[in-house]
C-alpha cells in the first residue's frame, strides 16, 4: 500500500509541475520537452497505482479519478479518459457510501464529454442533477446547475434556478453569485431593461454579504456534512470579490449604455481598486448553510479580472454609428485613468512585483485599444483606427505579448480591410484567426467559475465562429460560398455557447447564402429575427428586413414592401435614417439599401411619380456614401 501511496503523490506532484510548465510555454518554449515529460510521468503514475493488485473500491476510485484527470489534461484523445472515467461512475453508483466519488466522477465526466460531444454532457448533467437531488446533496445541486448554465446555449434558465434555490434556502453568497452571473450575461445580450432590474436587486442586497474578515456563521448543517470544517475568511473572501468585480464591470457598462458616464468611471475607478486589493492566485470553497462546500473553486486572478472588465466592455458597449459613441467617450475616458494612475506602480517594494504591475497595465491599454479599434472601425474612422491598432502591435512587441494578442490583433487587421472594401485581403486574416483560435487558443471572454480538479481548457470558441462568419459573409457577398462551410459552422455554434448577436448572424448569412430556394430562406431570415429580436441588436434587425423583403417579393409583395417599411421605420427610431435635408443625416448607407428596395417596387409598379422622388432622395444618399468612403464617418457633414 505505501507504494501506492508513493505513486498517487508522484502522479499529483507530475500534474501541477505540467501545469506550471504549460504557463510558462509561449515565453519560454525551451521548457517544452520538460513539460511532455512532466504529462508522461504523471499518467504513467496514476496507471502503475491503479494496476496494484487487492485495491479497496476506494482506493481503485480515486486512482481512477487521478489517471481520467491526467488523460483528459495531457492528451489530444479523450477515448482514454473517457473509457476510465465511465468505469469509475459506474463502480462509484454501486455504493451509497461511494457517493463523494459518485459526484466528482460525474463531474469529470461531464467536462470531457462536453469537449466532444455537449447533447451527451447535457444528458449526464440530468442525471447528475437528479442523483443529487435524490440524494440531497445540496452543494452539488448548485454546482451541477452552474456547470449546466456553462454549457448550455440558454444558461438564463440554470442560473435562475440558482437564484431562487439559494434565496429559499438562505445561501446567501450563492444567491449573490447567480444574480452577478444573471447581470453579466444580460449585459453580454444586451438585455438592457432586464440587466437593469437584476443590478437593482444586487445592490440593495450586495451590503448583506458576510463581512471578508469574518467568518460565515454556522446554521444547522446536514448531517452528511457534521465534521467538514467551517470555511475560512480568505475563503469567503474570494466569492465576495468575484460577486462584487462581477457587479461593478456590469454597472459600468449598464450607464455608458444609458448616457451616464460619471457614474462609469466611478465604477470603473472601484473595479480597479478592487483588482489591485486581490491577491494573486487563490481558490475559495463556496458556504452552504454555514458548512464548507466540498467542491473548491478558483478565484480570479488579477489578469483574468482585468480580461473581463475590458473585454466585455469591449463586447456590449459599442455604438456602431456613432449617434452615441458611448464606448468611444468610455474607453477614452479609461485611457486618461490609465494614464493618471502611473505613479501607483512604485509601490510595490520588489522589481518583481513592478514588473508584475506593469505586464498588467499593459494588458489593460491593449484591451481599451482593442475597444477603440473597434470603435473607429464602425464608425467609418480608418485613420484612428489604423492608428489604435498600430499602436497595439507595437505595445504587444514591446512587451513579448504578441501571442496572446495575435487573434484579436488579426481579427481587428481583417475587419479594418473589409471596412476598406480590400475584401480577399481580409479573408486572408480571419482564416489566420480561426487557424489560431479553437482548442488550442486563450480566450478573453470566457470567465465562468472552474473546478481546481478540473481541466482549464480555455478556449476562444465564440471569436473562431466570429471570424468563420466574417469569411463567409465575404464569400456570400462576392458569390463564392460554399453551402458545405455553411453546414461546418452551424455545427461549431451548437457545440459552443454563443452569443444572440452571432447566432441572428449566422442565420441570416444563411438566409442569403439560400436565396435561391426562397422558402428555405424566408425561415432562416425569420430566425435571424427572431434571434437578433431576444438580443435587441436593432443594426441586425434593420437590413434583416430588406433582406426578407427580397425573399418575399418573389410571392407576397405587399408583404414585401411592408417589411420594408418596418424596416425604414426602425431605422429612423435608431436614428440612423434622416430627411435629405438635415444636417445630422445618420448613416447614408442604411438610407441608400432600403431606398434602392423601394425604389424597385414603385418601379415595379409603375409609381412614377414617387419613383421621381425617392430617386433623388437616392442620388443625395449615393453623394452622401461617397464622401464617407473618401474623407471618413462626421454626423454633421452638409452637402452643399
Amino acid at each position: 500500500m505505501e507504494q501506492r501511496i508513493r505513486l498517487l503523490a508522484l502522479g499529483f506532484s507530475y500534474a501541477n509541475k505540467a501545469k506550471e510548465l504549460a504557463t510558462e510555454l509561449y515565453a519560454e518554449p525551451h521548457k517544452l520537452a520538460h513539460y511532455q515529460r512532466s504529462c508522461y510521468l504523471s499518467i504513467l503514475s496514476y496507471r502503475a497505482s491503479l494496476e496494484i493488485q487487492g485495491l479497496s473500491p476506494q482506493q481503485e476510485l480515486n486512482s481512477r479519478l487521478g489517471l481520467g484527470r491526467a488523460l483528459y489534461d495531457f492528451t489530444s484523445d479523450i477515448s482514454d479518459a473517457e473509457h476510465v472515467v465511465s468505469r469509475g461512475l459506474s463502480k462509484a453508483s454501486e455504493d451509497d457510501s461511494l457517493d463523494d466519488y459518485l459526484f466528482r466522477f460525474y463531474e469529470l465526466h461531464i467536462n470531457i464529454s462536453a469537449s466532444k460531444n455537449v447533447k451527451f454532457a447535457q444528458s449526464l448533467l440530468k442525471r447528475a442533477t437528479k442523483d443529487a437531488e435524490r440524494k440531497k446533496r445540496k452543494e452539488w445541486i448548485y454546482h451541477f446547475n452552474f456547470l449546466a448554465a456553462k454549457y448550455s446555449t440558454n444558461p438564463l434558465n440554470f442560473l435562475r434556478t440558482i437564484v431562487d434555490l439559494a434565496k429559499k434556502n438562505h445561501d446567501t453568497s450563492l444567491h449573490h453569485l447567480g444574480l452577478a452571473e444573471v447581470a453579466r450575461i444580460l449585459a453580454n445580450n444586451s438585455d438592457w431593461k432586464g440587466c437593469g432590474i437584476v443590478l437593482k436587486d444586487l445592490e440593495m442586497e450586495i451590503n448583506l454579504l458576510p463581512d471578508s474578515n469574518k467568518p460565515a456563521n454556522e446554521e444547522a448543517p446536514d448531517k452528511m456534512d457534521e465534521d467538514i470544517k467551517q470555511s475560512s475568511s480568505t475563503n469567503e473572501r474570494g466569492l465576495r470579490e468575484y460577486i462584487l468585480v462581477v457587479f461593478l464591470v456590469v454597472k459600468v457598462i449598464f450607464s455608458s449604455h444609458n448616457a451616464d458616464a460619471d457614474t462609469a468611471k466611478k465604477r470603473l475607478e472601484e473595479v480597479q481598486h478592487l483588482i489591485d486589493e486581490t491577491q494573486d492566485e487563490r481558490y475559495f470553497e463556496m458556504s452552504v448553510n454555514g458548512c464548507s462546500d466540498k467542491v473548491v473553486y478558483q478565484a480570479p486572478t488579477k489578469s483574468q479580472l482585468l480580461d473581463f472588465s475590458f473585454v466585455l466592455s469591449c463586447m456590449t458597449c459599442k455604438d456602431p454609428v456613432g449617434t452615441k459613441p458611448l464606448s468611444l467617450l468610455y474607453s477614452l475616458k479609461a485611457i486618461d485613468l490609465f494614464n493618471e494612475d502611473r505613479r501607483e506602480v512604485y509601490r510595490y517594494s520588489t522589481i518583481q512585483n513592478i514588473e508584475k504591475r506593469n505586464v498588467q497595465r499593459v494588458h489593460m491599454k491593449l484591451y481599451i485599444l482593442c475597444s477603440l479599434t473597434q470603435v473607429y472601425i464602425m464608425r467609418r474612422e480608418m485613420e484612428n483606427a489604423y492608428k489604435t491598432l498600430t499602436e497595439m502591435v507595437k505595445l504587444s512587441r514591446e512587451h513579448s505579448l504578441t501571442m496572446k494578442w495575435a487573434a484579436w490583433m488579426l481579427m481587428l487587421e481583417g475587419y479594418y480591410l473589409q471596412a476598406s472594401n480590400e475584401l480577399e485581403a481580409a479573408k486572408v486574416y480571419y482564416e489566420s484567426v480561426i487557424s489560431l483560435c479553437g482548442k488550442n487558443g486563450d480566450t478573453f471572454s470566457n470567465l465562468f467559475l472552474t473546478n481546481k480538479n478540473s481541466v482549464q481548457n480555455l478556449r476562444n470558441d465564440e471569436m473562431e465562429v466570429a471570424a468563420k462568419l466574417s469569411k463567409l459573409a465575404l464569400e456570400v457577398g462576392t458569390n463564392n460560398a460554399e453551402h458545405d462551410r455553411m453546414k461546418e459552422l452551424n455545427e461549431s455554434s451548437k457545440l459552443i455557447q454563443c452569443s444572440s448577436s452571432i447566432l441572428a448572424a449566422l442565420r441570416m448569412v444563411e438566409g442569403m447564402l439560400n436565396k435561391s430556394i426562397i422558402t428555405r430562406s424566408k425561415y432562416l431570415l425569420s430566425q435571424s429575427l427572431t434571434l437578433s429580436s431576444k438580443s435587441n441588436d436593432n443594426h441586425i434587425r434593420a437590413f434583416l428586413f430588406a433582406l426578407l423583403s427580397e425573399a418575399f417579393n418573389h410571392s407576397h409583395e405587399d408583404q414585401a414592401l411592408k417589411m420594408i417599411e418596418t424596416g425604414y421605420a426602425l431605422a429612423r427610431k435608431m436614428g440612423k435614417v434622416d430627411q435629405a435635408g438635415s444636417k445630422s443625416y445618420g448613416m447614408p448607407f442604411l438610407n441608400l439599401f432600403y431606398g434602392k428596395c423601394i425604389a424597385d417596387h414603385y418601379k415595379r409598379n409603375g409609381m412614377q411619380s414617387e419613383l421621381n422622388k425617392q430617386e433623388s432622395l437616392n442620388q443625395f444618399y449615393t453623394k452622401c456614401c461617397n464622401r464617407i468612403a473618401s474623407n471618413g464617418f462626421d454626423k454633421s457633414i452638409e452637402m452643399k
